[in-house]
């Protein structure tokens, strides 16, 4: 890469993916970045995916899904900065009122930077939206504390209410923000794979050629024979896993088989218990199988010399 006189020549084809439950429609989002020699990829690309195949509407709720998040951080972190501990219940709501006018004068001002510029503008985004319709809620519910006439230390579950509300606001602000969320979820999963399978390991007798590989994937967990394989014996294995247990992996001629964490599951505990289960039915499966293909491997090597 680094002889400019043979960047000409250089094929390379990089793909840009999304989180598919983002996606609104199903279709899984993306793009893809080529290199002058790899246009022909592109142009097959593009009738793969034409405009009719409805994935503009999921790229514009994705969008607007990860503009919201955005925007949920800074009113989480305008909050935190700009109000005590103690500021009264006349302060949030003057606060959210302030945030709600001052995203109705962004969003007008770029839509006119937009017109100026002749460009495509979106005359919404925050108005309307979940978080919009959240904020609104909010400011009702405490209109309903002041017709009460209550005082803004009223003790409510043992401690001053604007504590507590303060608390809870930025608490339910966080779930606007998918990219926490996701964050957060991906590495439970992870953690939850790494402890099952470290206990497969540990249980195993001593000398097994297995061992787990750190993937850069926030959702794929990955296992390493170690030793000598068949790659027909791994790739019927997991044919075998797929049909019986319904859990799909990836197998690679390096020896590697890779299990994805990324499928839908409720984030609640018992939706975790779940998922654990599976992991550990799938893990404990996939030992009795590998070891007798690392053996065959050996066996047919000693054959062949």
């Amino acid at each position: 890469m680094n002889n400019i006189n043979a960047q000409s020549r250089i094929k390379a084809i990089s793909s840009l993916s999304t989180t598919k439950n983002l996606a609104a429609t199903g279709e899984r989002l993306g793009a893809v970045a080529v290199t002058p020699q790899a246009a022909d990829f592109a142009k097959y690309a593009r009738a793969c995916n034409s405009a009719e195949h409805g994935n503009n509407n999921s790229l514009l709720m994705l969008n607007n899904t990860l503009e919201i998040a955005q925007v949920a951080k800074r009113i989480k972190d305008q909050i935190e900065a700009e109000l005590p501990k103690n500021a009264s219940r006349s302060k949030i709501k003057k606060a959210i009122v302030k945030f709600i006018v001052s995203q109705f004068e962004k969003t007008q001002q770029n839509n006119e930077i937009s017109k100026t510029n002749r460009q495509l503008h979106k005359t919404a985004g925050f108005e309307g939206s979940p978080l919009y319709l959240f904020l609104l809620d909010e400011l009702v519910a405490l209109d309903k504390l002041d017709v009460l006439g209550l005082p803004d230390d009223f003790k409510y579950h043992d401690e001053p209410f604007f504590v507590y509300y303060q608390s809870k606001l930025v608490e339910n602000l966080n779930r606007f923000r998918v990219n926490k969320n996701f964050r957060h979820e991906s590495l439970t999963r992870m953690k939850m794979a790494k402890e099952i399978g470290q206990r497969l390991l540990d249980n195993s007798p001593a000398g097994t050629a297995l061992r787990v590989i750190q993937s850069d994937g926030s959702y794929l967990f990955n296992f390493k024979i170690t030793g000598p394989y068949s790659y027909p014996d791994l790739l019927l294995f997991c044919q075998m896993l797929a049909r019986n247990k319904g859990v799909a992996t990836v197998p690679y001629p390096t020896g590697l088989v890779r299990f994805s964490l990324g499928g839908y599951t409720s984030a609640s505990k018992e939706g975790l218990k779940v998922l654990g289960a599976e992991l550990e039915d799938a893990f404990f499966d996939l030992h009795p199988v590998l070891e007798p293909i690392c053996r065959h491997a050996c066996r047919f090597g000693e054959q062949r010399a």
